[in-house]
């Protein structure tokens, strides 16, 4: 019999790292936008067509972000549940 050893605590880790910087980057998507939304009316850091065109296709493409950041967010729950079917395993095998 092959011996296969996991390290479940250091998956779970992982897991919750990725999840946590899913949430980083969702934050900064959502920042992102908030910040756009104030470029041509309030701050005027940068106006004329080239900044209209610039965020109307940034605007366009946040809710991919947002999708990016929810698969990044599974990927990590995906870990957190692999850990914890490896330990129900483990712990029937050793029933």
């Amino acid at each position: 019999m092959i011996d296969i050893n996991y390290d479940t605590v250091r998956i779970r880790e992982l897991g919750n790292n990725i999840i946590k910087l899913s949430q980083d980057y969702a934050l900064l998507m959502s920042s992102l936008q908030s910040r756009l939304e104030k470029v041509p009316t309030n701050s005027k850091e940068w106006v004329g067509p080239a900044a209209e065109k610039f965020i109307a296709i940034t605007n366009s493409e946040l809710s991919s972000y947002s999708e990016l950041s929810e698969l990044i967010a599974t990927y990590g729950s995906s870990l957190l549940t692999t850990a914890n079917n490896i330990e129900t395993a483990i712990n029937q095998e050793r029933r």
